[in-house]
């Protein structure tokens, strides 16, 4: 078996150049037969020599092929020999001396052992770095650096250990930096590269004797640069990484010092560098390093000064500058170096390829040049300023935008960066450096060919003027853009919104709205933007307008139904799926409804404050387009001219109305849900709502009238509710009620009134809906008959009115309140109105009702008595009111002097006495004894039911505190004045004096 593995390593030696991946599996497989066999431990020194350097070469194979996880495999089995044999073969005796130059036999075992032992540390501590294996390289660094001070070896091989251990850690590091996944690491290696270096520093004889002096100080200085420019790089990204701290690094065996990378660090990194050598103290890598370092440790005058030196240098590349300053623009503070390195550096401005500077705007302007999401830098970025106007300098060089004619890639990236750059400074509330990045933009396109984007630029432009509050300029702006273009308008409209311009705002909005791609999101966006500007009227106006375009829609697509009704199945199909992609969703007008009437509430709520006077013209103007829509919408023109925000928020319900009523009913047009009408009860409350409120303030005629229309609305969407509770039942009863009460009030004859006729049957429909047998329903179907009493009034029916005297006296729920009430519709006018009775009949019906209360309201029932005596327009009436109230008093009443007790009020009663006696007075002196008699006899009779108890301390206390307030003296001449006309008037002879002995009259106190 020994012998095939030797056949297959030898066989793998002629592979070695023309298949290196076979080569490899070869000798791995060689080495596995041999590990396999035999016990490596076990076998002579020279057999494990051989074997642990076989194990090298195989690792030393794959780690060409870069396979780091196979390097580690076979280096493992490799170093387990290496390890005991160095511990094994027998050291040079340690107080020996050597001397410099002195030759040695590199083939003795030992040092045999000591090379392998020390190349297979080394590439395997390669495949660690290269598998970021942090730790197993940490413990490895150790060992290697335990080696190369290990005094038992001969002085040249710690040497050529050292300058290999240095070779190869620069060389991982390096490469670490190149690919750029891990800065911690990187630094970790190239710290202990440089420390490499410094501990060959008392071995400088032995690499002169060698000729590696000068190779070792090159690998130092590169070390260094690579150190320096590493922990700049992890510095930037993490401000608390631990790394490798040059003070504690450098004793042998100690392990490695871990400590905080800091600006001072650095800077420190870079003064070793500059005093390394005078070859690298003056080269393009130390200025560009030393800039680096200044420029993150915040003292940015010595990094320009750094700056100015590498821009200048004889051998600095174009690329390197462009790199140089592009971090200094990206830098807080850096831009004015920046500024001063471009105008330093001529080869990268003056040259005919403007990539790098193409590349340094695109880092600027880029997203790169932005820092991560969630990063904790050291260093903040520039603010945009400074930094900004230094691209905008080369963006708007004529030499750059020459060159890039002929590359419209690069002139289209250009703009996109600039575009770019202009929207999120826009966005970070800087309008001012913005424009002038959308104008930079502007170099970029041609306006012949990218027209669109013209527009879109100027339209940005525009509104960055209007935030700017240059109005003015930005309109001016968008004179620029084709007029055909939707965007446009809505800009013009949203800077006339900013302005507060009403009358352009809206000029600008019905020019917006005649577009053709002018649709309905656009007209609620431009709803949103009026009411953040403060202009509500150019809110309600779009919305008004997007309800405009949804009646029309809809017109439209009904005309197209009725052109196709004739078409096959096909067209008709076809017909159907494109008016269905047109249907308004479930709701959606209701939506803007809704937010139409909240805008009209909202003016209410302004114009509320205070008592309402007469309205400004903004507030009570109804626009061209409101009276557009309610003309496209059926709606009618007899209230159009009625001012005021109430009137306006009643027009706005009627159309509501009318809509519902157009699209089938509520089901069609309302959301709803687990048969719940939210929407339409918002409705229906918020109606009610102002109905009441517009009624409060009645003291307008106006308001008023919109009283009547949103109590007739509400009542209307009551009326369409599918499954109305009692309390929308009420509601449309009431509504309805309270709207012929407005305009039975608001009609100046009763042909105007006529409308009323409508909701009072509506209201009264209702109400059979809610009760069944309305006769005894509550106060709301009394109340219907009090406003068909008043209808009738104001169309003087005196038939009407006494029928709805007689029904409101069937009602057993009906108060004295509503006959009162009817009465009042009369009030100010004569006995000769058509409806006298009718009010007579009322306030009888009323005195009634009082008196047969279990407990009387004298003070109630002296009024009414009093007031139907207003109203008598005969002696008849007067002496049969005059009769009733008698004996009403003598039945009832006590005198309301009585000590605790109610009774009817004095002074009433004086009057009723003083009224009677002087009628009777009257009669008497023109000798119509009778009818003097009557009235006297009720006289005397109201005044003996209230003397029949009162003994003369009682008639004095009267006297004295303003009752009945007759004297025995008077109650004596008033009783015997009685009796002559009594006596008269049996004998039908007519006194000659007539009652002039008497008092012919009386007046109250």
């Amino acid at each position: 078996m020994l012998e095939v593995a030797a056949n297959v390593w030898n066989t793998s030696l002629a592979l070695e150049e023309a298949d290196l991946a076979t080569h490899a599996t070869l000798k791995q497989a060689s080495l596995d037969l041999q590990w396999a066999l035999e016990n490596p431990t076990k076998l002579p020194l020279t057999h494990q020599l051989r074997l642990a350097e076989h194990a090298f070469k195989v690792a030393e194979i794959w780690g060409v092929l870069e396979e780091w996880e196979a390097v580690d495999a076979a280096l493992g089995r490799g170093l387990t020999l290496t390890s005991a044999l160095s511990a094994a073969v027998s050291p040079k005796a340690a107080g020996a001396p050597e001397k410099a130059g002195e030759p040695t036999t590199p083939h003795s075992t030992q040092e045999r052992c000591a090379l392998v032992h020390f190349n297979s540390l080394l590439l395997r501590l390669r495949a660690s770095v290269r598998l970021g294996q942090e730790l197993p390289a940490n413990a490895l660094l150790l060992k290697l650096k335990l080696l190369t001070s290990n005094a038992s070896y001969p002085l040249r091989q710690r040497t050529m250990f050292s300058l290999d251990l240095l070779a190869t850690l620069v060389f991982e590091g390096e490469h670490l930096l190149e690919v750029n996944t891990n800065s911690k690491l990187a630094v970790q290696i190239l710290q202990a590269a440089y420390d490499a270096y410094t501990s060959l520093s008392s071995t400088t004889p032995e690499l002169q004797a060698v000729g590696l002096a000068d190779d070792a100080e090159k690998l130092g200085a590169r070390a260094l640069i690579l150190l320096c420019w590493a922990q700049i790089t992890a510095s930037d990204f993490n401000k608390t990484l631990n790394l490798v701290d040059s003070s504690g690094a450098g004793g042998g065996g100690g392990g490695i010092g871990m400590s905080c990378v800091s600006s001072e660090s650095i800077l420190k990194c870079v003064h070793a560098l500059q005093k390394h050598s005078s070859r690298t103290a003056d080269s393009v890598a130390v200025h560009f390093l030393a800039h680096q370092a200044l420029q993150h440790a915040g003292r940015m005058q010595e990094a320009e000064t750094e700056l100015l030196k590498l821009v200048t240098h004889e051998s600095v590349s174009a690329e390197t500058c462009a790199f140089a300053i592009k971090s200094a623009l990206l830098v807080a503070g850096g831009a004015e170096s920046a500024r001063a390195a471009l105008a330093a550096a001529q080869d990268l401005t003056t040259t005919d390829d403007v990539s790098l500077i193409v590349e340094l705007i695109e880092a600027v302007l880029g997203p790169s040049s932005q820092p991560p999401h969630g990063t904790t830098t050291t260093f903040t970025i520039a603010p945009p300023t400074t930094a900004d106007e230094v691209i905008l300098d080369l963006l708007e060089d004529e030499a750059l935008k020459e060159a890039l004619d002929k590359n419209p890639e690069i002139l289209r990236n250009l703009y996109t960066l600039c575009w770019n750059k202009a929207c999120s400074l826009l966005e970070a509330g800087a309008p001012e450096v913005a424009t002038k990045f959308y104008s930079a933009a502007l170099l970029f396109v041609t306006p012949e060919t990218d027209l669109e984007i013209v527009t879109q630029i100027h339209m940005a432009v525009a509104v960055c003027f209007s935030a700017l509050g240059q109005h003015a300029k930005a309109l001016e702006r968008l004179k620029k853009c084709p007029e055909r273009c939707v965007e446009a308008q809505f800009c013009k409209l949203t800077t006339c919104l900013a302005a507060k311009d009403a009358d352009a705002a809206s000029a600008a909005l019905n020019s917006l709205a005649a577009h053709p791609a002018c649709d309905a999101n656009m007209l609620r966006l431009i709803c949103c933007e009026a009411l953040d500007a403060g202009l509500p009227n150019a809110a309600k106006e779009s919305l008004f307008l997007l309800l405009q375009k949804i009646v029309c829609s809809e017109e439209e697509e009904a005309k197209v139904k009725d052109d196709n009704k004739e078409e096959d199945a096909s067209v008709e199909n076809r017909d159907v799926n494109t008016n269905s992609s047109k249907k308004r969703p479930a709701n959606y007008e209701a939506l803007v409804f809704q937010n139409l009437i909240q805008l009209e509430m909202d003016t209410l709520d302004q114009a509320s404050e205070p008592a309402p006077q007469i309205e400004s013209e903004e507030t009570c103007k109804i626009s061209p387009t409101e009276k557009n829509v309610a003309n496209i919408m059926k709606d009618g023109s007899e209230n159009v001219g009625h001012a005021g925000p109430w009137n306006r928020l009643a027009r706005v319900f009627e159309i509501l109305v009318r809509r519902i009523n157009a699209v089938g009913g509520v089901e069609n047009f309302f959301l709803h849900d687990d048969c719940k009408w939210r929407q339409l009860e918002w409705m229906v409350v918020t109606a009610w709502n102002a109905g009441l409120d517009a009624a409060s303030r009645s003291e307008h005629t106006n308001n008023q009238d919109a009283s009547g229309r949103l109590m007739k609305c509400c009542g209307q969407l009551c009326a369409g509710h599918p499954s109305p509770t009692d309390e929308i039942l009420r509601k449309q009863q009431v509504s309805f009620t309270l709207a012929a009460n407005a305009i039975i009030h608001s009609a100046a004859s009763g042909s105007e009134a006529a409308p009323a006729v409508e909701c009072l049957e509506k209201a009264r429909c209702a109400a059979q809906q809610r009760d069944g047998d309305a006769s005894n329903s509550d106060d709301a179907v009394v109340y219907i008959h009090v406003m068909v009493f008043a209808l009738a009034v104001k169309q003087r029916d005196a038939e009407a009115a006494n029928a709805a005297v007689e029904r409101v006296k069937e009602i057993h729920s009906a108060t004295p309140k509503s006959f009162l009430q009817m009465a009042l519709y009369l009030e100010g006018e004569d006995t000769t109105h058509t409806c006298a009775a009718a009010r007579k009949a009322a306030m009888k019906a009323a005195l009634e009702r009082l008196t047969s209360q279990p407990e009387l309201n004298y003070e109630a029932v002296a009024g009414v008595i009093r007031s139907l005596l207003a109203i008598c327009s005969t002696d008849t009436d007067r002496l049969s009111t005059l009769q009733d109230a008698a004996a009403l008093i003598t039945a009832n009443a006590q005198p309301a002097t009585a000590a605790g007790a109610a009774g009817y009020p004095p002074l009433e009663a004086r009057y009723l006495i003083t009224a009677a006696w002087n009628r009777g007075a009257t009669h008497s002196k023109f000798a119509r004894m009778k009818e003097a008699e009557a009235f006297m006899g009720v006289a005397l009779r109201i005044l003996g039911a209230f003397s029949s108890n009162e003994n003369p301390p009682q008639q004095q206390q009267q006297e004295k505190s303003g009752g009945i307030g007759f004297s025995v003296e008077e109650k004596k001449m008033m009783n015997e004045e009685y009796a002559r006309v009594l006596a008269a008037a049996e004998s039908d002879a007519v006194g000659a004096g007539g009652a002039g002995g008497g008092i012919e009259s009386m007046n109250l106190d």
